[in-house]
């Protein structure tokens, strides 16, 4: 039922059109309505008011076939034709069984109640499988622990058998100890044996694959890791360069993707592209050992390989002038794996632990052309929301969906528009640069922010914004890019751009990982971001691993000691310098 139909707030002749059953219409079974009001159910009332009868024919009334008359909704011809009848519970579960990605999955999510099992209590075991005991308890309480738990436990199990099954007992835990070191190795050890994989990061997911891999000893494969270090504290990256070393040993090839600095350094060889991403990028511009593309002055990132980097770039603030501009007190209870929390975070300091709006601007532009005059446009009609030179095969969605009988509706670029939203009016409505070409907006929207910088010159405002995207690392970014396609870091950094130049007093920014895929070279450039945002009186919260930003921090709260079960807590908070000479603190040891 919608919101509306519950509460009662719809007329009844508004009711039968959106269906008794939102899932009827969601799920494109409308048809459905048609049938129910043939076995006697009211579809002009809304659903509390049906009878218990009518409830549940509408719920699990019997999958057969009814004859109805059909009026289909776009031509309104009217034609009758012989039907199953899917009941709403029906209508969800035929669904569910031609979901096939993830997406498909969300949009059904809505319809179904999760629930710990009642017979198995959620271990996912059988009475049976429960029932043996092994030092005291059954498989479903052993799979339950943590991977730090369970070694101890595991050690202790061929002690604990009578002396006949010990050897086997001996050779099975050994295996599961290589097994999960190399997981402990990899800072797993939070993870618990019945944890589901679906519930695992992608840098969990490809760290667990990685430990598969040694165990099974494979030999003369070619291993291509995405970013491995995402997400590890610098402790753990010694577990993933000791799992790169186990799979060279072997005879496997290892390549590596990845920005930080501590895994390059273990390279045998790097390729290196650049000059920077998206267009500006995709060129080898130095290759070789790790030495000799540190003295390469055509790389860019050989300053960082460099023992003579110096990763501080922001002024040193006191120890005793720390909380000189006020604190934020953060008292917190039991959250998840987060011990309570009693801390105080210094307001106008960077402590770790709408858009752009181009396009109004864009639009405002082209409002003032020649071209624009004479056909009597206004800025508005730019809009592909809801302005005349919108492409009015798609409505300025940029797609088309095809209606597939009785299954979800599939989108495909629209072939009018080819994507770009506009139609063909707005093509040839050009404004003429500084550079003497002539651009339409629809190209210039699909130019990348790098690009969009020549094309834009003479127009202040936008330039002034995307100079902040670019500076951000987000030049490669097309003027027309859909937000729900960014990565989280880039959204972080895109709406961060739409803040810089505001007045910042008493605001507080947390930021989430923001370093993530970013060049150590775009790592530096965010920190100046950072000092703006701070210069412009706002207090600034990053939770982050990579230690050059760790390093640039006023204050730091270091959690742990480690992950999952085995952090939570507060281990030390101070300046770098009192970070590093705290003997609790393992981030100490790396800054």
């Amino acid at each position: 039922m919608s919101s509306e139909v519950r509460q009662g707030k719809m007329p009844p002749r508004h009711i039968e059109v959106r269906g008794t059953v939102v899932v009827w219409g969601t799920l494109m079974w409308s048809l459905m309505k048609d049938i129910v009001r043939t076995m006697g159910v009211r579809t002009d009332v809304p659903f509390r008011d049906l009878s218990p009868r009518e409830k549940e024919i509408v719920y699990h009334g019997e999958l057969k076939k009814h004859h109805v008359h059909y009026v289909n909704p776009r031509t309104l011809e009217p034609s009758e034709m012989d039907f199953n009848y899917y009941s709403a519970v029906n209508s969800v579960k035929n669904s569910l069984a031609k979901v096939k990605d993830e997406k498909g999955m969300k949009r059904r999510e809505k319809y179904l109640k999760e629930g710990v099992c009642p017979d198995c209590h959620g271990t996912r075991l059988s009475e049976a499988a429960r029932a043996p005991r092994l030092r005291g308890i059954g498989l479903d309480r052993a799979t339950a622990m943590t991977l730090s738990e369970l070694i101890p436990w595991v050690q202790g199990v061929p002690a604990s058998l009578p002396k006949e099954m010990r050897p086997m007992a001996q050779s099975i835990c050994e295996s599961f100890m290589d097994v999960s070191e190399r997981l402990m190795d990899l800072g797993l050890g939070y993870l618990s044996l019945d944890r589901a994989a679906s519930t695992l990061s992608t840098g969990e997911r490809q760290r667990v694959q990685l430990a598969r891999a040694v165990r099974n000893r494979t030999t003369g494969v070619l291993y291509v890791l995405d970013e491995p270090s995402i997400g590890l504290h610098p402790h753990n990256l010694k577990g993933l360069t000791g799992v790169m070393d186990d799979l060279r040993a072997d005879g496997n090839s290892v390549i590596i993707v990845d920005h930080d600095t501590r895994v390059l350094k273990h390279a045998d060889w790097m390729i290196e592209m650049g000059q920077g991403a998206g267009a500006d990028g995709g060129t080898v511009i130095a290759e070789g050992r790790i030495a000799n593309i540190a003295k390469n002055p055509r790389s860019v990132i050989g300053p960082y390989l460099s023992d003579r980097y110096e990763a501080r770039i922001r002024p040193v603030t006191q120890a005793d002038r720390m909380f000189d501009k006020g604190a934020i007190h953060l008292e917190t209870g039991m959250i998840h794996t987060v011990h309570p929390l009693d801390v105080r975070i210094p307001m106008g300091r960077l402590t770790v632990a709408t858009y752009a709006n181009v396009h109004d601007e864009l639009r405002k532009a082209y409002a003032k052309t020649q071209d624009v005059k004479e056909r009597s446009l206004k800025a508005g009609d730019f809009s592909y929301n809801t302005g005349r030179l919108r492409c009015p095969a798609c409505d300025g969605t940029g797609e088309i969906s095809l209606d597939v009988q009785f299954l979800p509706d599939v989108k495909i670029p629209c072939p009018d528009c080819r994507g770009s939203r506009y139609g063909a009016d707005a093509f040839d409505i050009r404004r003429k640069a500084k550079d003497g070409n002539a651009y339409s907006l629809p190209e210039l929207m699909n130019m990348s922010v790098d690009q969009a910088l020549n094309a834009l010159d003479g127009l202040k405002l936008p330039r002034q914004r995307l100079q902040v995207l670019h500076d951000l690392g987000l030049g490669y970014l097309t003027l027309g890019e859909e937000t729900p396609g960014l990565s989280g870091g880039e959204a972080q950094r895109l709406k961060l751009a739409s803040e810089m130049g505001k007045g910042q007093s008493d605001s507080v920014f947390v930021f989430d990982e923001p370093t993530i895929g970013l060049h150590p070279q775009d790592v530096r450039t965010l920190l100046l971001v950072f000092q703006t945002l701070i210069d412009h009186g706002a207090t600034v919260v990053v939770i982050e691993h990579d230690l050059d930003v760790v390093d640039n921090a006023d204050y730091i709260i270091d959690m742990g000691p480690g992950g999952g079960k085995e952090g939570g807590r507060v281990v030390a908070c101070g300046t770098p310098d009192e970070i590093r000479h705290t003997d609790e603190s393992i981030t100490g040891r790396y800054i």
